[in-house]
Order: C-alpha cells, then sequence, then structure tokens
C-alpha cells in the first residue's frame, strides 16, 4: 500500500508545488491531481539515516520456508548486539554479534522447511537499546516476489526520470548527486534482474529495494534543488530579474494545482487570495526594476515570497485532509473488491482444491481484519497507522489471489480484481461528471463494456473454463492496449492494481 501512496518527503514550501506540478504536468488530468498530492504529502526515509543507536533490518520483506533471512544493523562501535526472532509470540531464534570498530553487524537466520507463514519479528538488543524490524513467510514464491520489485522499480525510475526532467525544463540546475543516484539505482536495478536470470531471488529482491531507494533519492534531490531561496541579497538587475521569473513560475504552477484542486470539489478560495496577492507584488517588482528602484524590487520580491509561502502553508493544510479522504475512499474500495472476491471464490469450489480454498480465505480474513482496523485508526486520527494497516490488507489480498492453484483461476482471479477496481474509478469519474453537469455517455458505456467482459469471463471460469477466461481477458487487454503486455523478460505480470 504504501507503494501505492508513497511518494518523496516534504521539505521547502516550494518544493512542494514541483512535486505537485510534477505530477499533474506529466498525468495531464485534472481529477488524477488528488491522488497525486496525497502520494506526495506521505513522509518516506531519509536521504541519510541519522546517526542511530542501534538499527536492525533484513533483506527482502518476503521469505519462503526454506530461504535464509540476512540480518544487520548499525549499533555503538564493538558493542554486543542480541538478535531475537520471534512469531506469534514465540522466539524461534536467538543468537549475539559482535559490531565491528565501525558499529556494522550481520547475522543470519535459516528458516526451517516446515516454517508457518505469517508476520515474523526481528528484535536487536544492545544494553538499553533496541529496535525491531518484521519479514512474512508466505507461499508465493520469492521468483514471483522478486519480479514485483522489479516491476515497482522500474516504475519509480520512470517515475524519477520524469520528475527530474520536469525541474530541468523548468530552469532548475539538478546536482550532481541527482546523476549519481540515478546512475546507481540503474546498476542495482540491473543486478536485480541479473540475479533474477540466474535463479538467485532473493538477491534480486534485495538488489531491487535498494534500486528504488536510489532512484527515490534522486527524485528527492532534484525537487530541493527547485526551491526558491530564502532571501535576495543581489540588486542588480538581471539577479532580480530572475528573482521575479523564478517567483512568478512558482505562482503559475501552485494557481494550476489549486484550479485542479477546485475541479474536483476543494475549497481554495483562500489560498487563490494569497497567490493572487503574490502575483500583484511580482507585477510590482518587474516595474520598479525597470525604474531602476533596487532596494523597493527587492522589498516586493521578499512581500511576493511570504504570500506565496503561506499559500503553501495553507495547501499543506488542505492536502492533509485530501490524503485522508483518500485513504478512505481506497478503504472503500478495497473491501468492496475483497467482499466481491470473496464471493466469486465461493462460487468456484468445484474448480479449486480445499486447501487452496481455505488458505485463500484465510488471507481475505486477515485483510478485511487490517480494514477494520484502519478504519477505526481513521476515525481516531491515526492515518500514519491506518495506512500501514491498509498496505498490509492489500498485501494479505494478494497474497490470497495467489493461494487459489496454478490451473488458471488464480489469474483468473487477479483479472476480474482489477478489472473490478477499474470499474470503480470509472463510476467515481461518472458521479464526479454528474456533479459538474457534464456528459457521462463514453463513461457510462465503457463501465457497461467492463462489466459485461466480467460477466463473461466469471461465467466461462464458473463453468470450469479458467483458460478460456483468462484467454479473453488477454484479448480484451489486447484490444485496449493496441499491443500485447510486456513484462520485459522477467515473467508474468499479476494483474495488481493495489
Amino acid at each position: 500500500m504504501k507503494q501505492v501512496f508513497q511518494g518523496v518527503p516534504s521539505g521547502s514550501s516550494s518544493s512542494l508545488v514541483h512535486r505537485l506540478y510534477a505530477g499533474v504536468k506529466r498525468m495531464n488530468r485534472k481529477l488524477m491531481v488528488i491522488f497525486a498530492a496525497a502520494l506526495l504529502l506521505v513522509p518516506t526515509a531519509p536521504l541519510v539515516l541519522a546517526a542511530a543507536a542501534l538499527t536492525v533490518q533484513t533483506g527482502p520483506k518476503y521469505y519462503n520456508a526454506g530461504d535464509t533471512v540476512a540480518i544487520k544493523g548499525v549499533a555503538p562501535a564493538n558493542a554486543i548486539v542480541h538478535v531475537n526472532v520471534t512469531y506469534a509470540s514465540s522466539s524461534v531464534f536467538s543468537g549475539d554479534v559482535t559490531a565491528n570498530s565501525t558499529g556494522g553487524y550481520g547475522t543470519s537466520y535459516a528458516l526451517p522447511s516446515t516454517a508457518s507463514t505469517g508476520i515474523y519479528t526481528v528484535t536487536a538488543t544492545s544494553g538499553t537499546l533496541t529496535d525491531d524490524a518484521v519479514f512474512m513467510v508466505t507461499t508465493v514464491s520469492t521468483a514471483e516476489m522478486a519480479q514485483l520489485l522489479i516491476d515497482a522499480t522500474e516504475k519509480s525510475q520512470l517515475l524519477a526520470e520524469e520528475t527530474i526532467q520536469a525541474i530541468v525544463d523548468d530552469g532548475y540546475p539538478v546536482p550532481s548527486a541527482v546523476n549519481a543516484s540515478m546512475t546507481q539505482g540503474a546498476k542495482a536495478l540491473a543486478d536485480a534482474k541479473a540475479f533474477y536470470d540466474k535463479g538467485s531471488y532473493v538477491a534480486s529482491a534485495e538488489a531491487a529495494q535498494r534500486a528504488m531507494t536510489h532512484f527515490k533519492n534522486a527524485m528527492t534531490l532534484a525537487i530541493r534543488a527547485g526551491r526558491v531561496e530564502d532571501t535576495t541579497t543581489e540588486d542588480d538587475n538581471e539577479t532580480l530579474t530572475h528573482q521575479v521569473e523564478r517567483l512568478t513560475g512558482e505562482a503559475e504552477r501552485l494557481s494550476e494545482v489549486l484550479t485542479n484542486l477546485s475541479d474536483a470539489g476543494k475549497n481554495v478560495t483562500v489560498i487563490e487570495v494569497k497567490v493572487e496577492s503574490a502575483n500583484a507584488s511580482l507585477t510590482s517588482a518587474s516595474v520598479l526594476i525597470e525604474e531602476g528602484k533596487f532596494d523597493e524590487a527587492v522589498a516586493a520580491i521578499k512581500d511576493a515570497r511570504d504570500s506565496l509561502h503561506e499559500a503553501m502553508q495553507l495547501l499543506k493544510s488542505l492536502l492533509k485532509d485530501v490524503r485522508k479522504d483518500l485513504m478512505e475512499q481506497f478503504k472503500n474500495r478495497l473491501h468492496e473488491r475483497l467482499n466481491a472476491t470473496e464471493d466469486d471464490l465461493d462460487t468456484l469450489k468445484g474448480y479449486v482444491k480445499d486447501s487452496n480454498m481455505t488458505a485463500a480465505m484465510n488471507r481475505f480474513g486477515a485483510a478485511n481484519g487490517f480494514i477494520k482496523r484502519a478504519e477505526n485508526q481513521l476515525t481516531n486520527g491515526e492515518d500514519d497507522d491506518a495506512l500501514d494497516d491498509l498496505e498490509e490488507a492489500v498485501n494479505e489480498f494478494n497474497l490470497g489471489l495467489g493461494e487459489v492453484d496454478n490451473n488458471g483461476y488464480s489469474q483468473g482471479m487477479r483479472q476480474t480484481n482489477t478489472i473490478r477496481a477499474q470499474i470503480q474509478v470509472l463510476q467515481e469519474l461518472a458521479e464526479t461528471l454528474k456533479e459538474q453537469g457534464k456528459d457521462t455517455s463514453a463513461v457510462d458505456a465503457k463501465i457497461q463494456e467492463l462489466q459485461a467482459l466480467l460477466d463473461e469471463g466469471m461465467g466461462m471460469m464458473q463453468n470450469g473454463n479458467a483458460g478460456g477466461a483468462n484467454k479473453l481477458f488477454e484479448d480484451a487487454e489486447k484490444k485496449n492496449n493496441g499491443m500485447g503486455h510486456s513484462n520485459g523478460g522477467h515473467g508474468k505480470g499479476n494483474g495488481k492494481d493495489d
């Protein structure tokens, strides 16, 4: 789920404009701006880890029974670190390891072939210091998990490239560290694919995660480079004119974001007033520069900057509410699809093994539990905790789809889930268009087309023809895309839309 909402961390007021603008500029769909905004407000890990006294982490987040879990971290130099792995409140591994002279330490835990599926906790302790991390043991193959991470990393790379290019197009210099991070990310992604081709799936997953971190770091550094300076010390014509141009660009981009938010039903009047005030100050500054009144121009530029800063603070507050609305919307969508998928699976009892049916339903039950807890947390204002639980709900849902079996029904269930997600988005779009008094006939027709495809495919699966249903779905996808689905030669996609 965090992969759905996660973006770059919030920084200066103007860097937020660039994050929003990059998404809007590339997608060019007004109704998607809320989604982009929510993505960009969710904090992520900092570029450089703080000097933590004790940390612990594992390699990939997912493992299969029989895999070896690499455990590593940072501790005080030469300290003895006690590592304990627990599952269902019971210790399954315990041992001591000594950190080296720079504080690094590492050990490993070999999962038995009979290891239970579920979430395991790794706790590191050194004196009064402690830290923990989690990983999951699943029946989904490490090969599939590595492929999913490679797919996600490729999307992260594309997003970073587009964001950096948008900032360059706007005339901002990009630090050399940005290119260095992109290069490191590309190398790690190439390593991930190479490991995958060799069958080293755990190493592939680790490399993909490293690559994703590099791409996110590059994007964050680039965005920070595009912010407005806090002071203006030069009073010459060229420097002041450049300041006015930059602030004018910021105001224009902010106005575009506000327009999109307004179209989506958000009240942005107060923020628009701040932007108009900034534009008035910038117009005045331009006149003063032409007249050679540089001191007065500097003051006008400062007024414009202050107005934009106030506008951005108001926008941040608004986007917090938008983020919560999005989480509510996503929770409801996920719950609706989960219930429909459970009903679908119940109709396929005759074609799915009892053991697979039980495993899938258990996963779906766990997903429902996470959704319910997220609902309570949203009510109590615990948005970050709710986001974590929605992530776990998505994980359990997709793992449940993978549990169905290997004779075509698992793929078919994923396809129907994807189609339902598309229908949900279109239905919400139709409602928005109706509220705006716009024609919805084209959207309604697409909804009917997708619903007919869903009904036909489910009917074929219920009659034991999973292969035919999957062929139907694939043909429809080719027709819509104008070409077949490409996965880069690294395994078949899983149809996952969350």
